[in-house]
């Protein structure tokens, strides 16, 4: 696996500074280990990208749904 670019870094810090996600987690609870939040239904799938379609869901259901809807990454298993 590469090395994070200072690109990716730049992208994931301005991905927690947006909007959505500064509005959804003043709203949901805290997080446990294993969840993120997500958009339901996920993007690739006609979803739509605003707060109000964010769900608290599990982290790895999630990554794999996104792979079957777009092309998977790395093997979850």
């Amino acid at each position: 696996m590469e090395d994070e670019t200072h690109e990716d870094f730049h992208y994931n810090v301005k991905e927690f500074r947006s909007k959505n996600y500064q509005k959804i987690k003043r709203v949901l609870p805290p997080l446990k280990y294993g969840e993120c939040y997500g958009y339901t239904p996920i993007p690739a799938l006609g979803g739509k990208k605003s707060y109000k379609t964010l769900q608290i869901v599990d982290a790895k259901t999630y990554v794999d749904m996104i792979g079957q809807a777009t092309g998977k990454i790395i093997d979850l298993s």
